[in-house]
């Protein structure tokens, strides 16, 4: 293979661009869903917010794993995809994001079966780990659907698929901002229903992202535009 020098074609960049703008805003609406969610709890006051902080922790150690797979997922869906595999390639992705569902799953469900275990390694304090517990027994069990939905996003850059990904993403800020400001307006903003809002969020990303990539983005015999 030959090298030239010039310019970079813009057939190139067009798509290339694109992706990055779609994955570079949804990685903005994440880190504002989090910032959220954090001034949602911080009204609650000081013991609610450290035991959602202590608790979120495990939250984003979850992260790291579905990375590392879905970085192997990026490599291989990829190769399929511009071997003209498409059907292949989508079916390493759902293997892939299974493994991912699967172990944070696993994980999510343990967490909340004994959320003391995660609470106790940073605070003695028997409030702090009171009030994480009530966030773990109500956001882990629905770790599995934010593994779904982020494994699948990684997957959706080799498939050049980011707007599924994306519009779950924007529907689970909507969730939490629109149900926050309904909690707020009729003075229903307790943890139990700030906690549960969260993880309806995170429910709704998930089963979004899997079906619009299944029944849509993904389905079989459909031709890659």
């Amino acid at each position: 293979m030959a090298f030239r020098r010039g310019p970079v074609p813009a057939a190139l960049l067009k798509p290339l661009s694109r992706l990055a703008f779609l994955a570079g805003f949804q990685a903005v609406l994440t880190v504002v869903t989090v910032m959220l969610i954090t001034g949602m709890v911080g009204r609650l006051g000081p013991v609610w917010l450290a035991g959602y902080g202590v608790g979120a922790r495990l939250e984003f150690l979850m992260i790291p794993i579905i990375f590392g797979i879905g970085a192997a997922l990026i490599a291989m869906v990829g190769a399929n995809r511009g071997a003209g595999q498409r059907e292949r390639a989508a079916a390493i992705a759902w293997r892939g994001t299974l493994l991912a569902t699967v172990i944070v799953g696993g994980i999510g469900a343990l967490s909340a079966a004994f959320p003391s275990a995660w609470a106790s390694i940073y605070s003695d304090d028997p409030e702090v780990i009171a009030a994480c517990a009530v966030y773990m027994q109500r956001v882990a069990p629905f770790y599995a659907f934010f593994a779904l939905g982020l494994a699948l996003y990684f997957a959706s850059q080799a498939m050049q698929t980011l707007t599924v990904p994306v519009i779950g993403s924007l529907l689970r800020f909507a969730i939490i901002a629109g149900g926050g400001l309904t909690l707020s307006a009729f003075d229903l903003a307790t943890p139990a229903s700030v906690f549960s809002l969260v993880a309806l969020g995170m429910a709704a990303y998930g089963i979004w992202v899997a079906a619009g990539l299944r029944f849509v983005s993904w389905r079989p015999g459909l031709q890659p535009a």
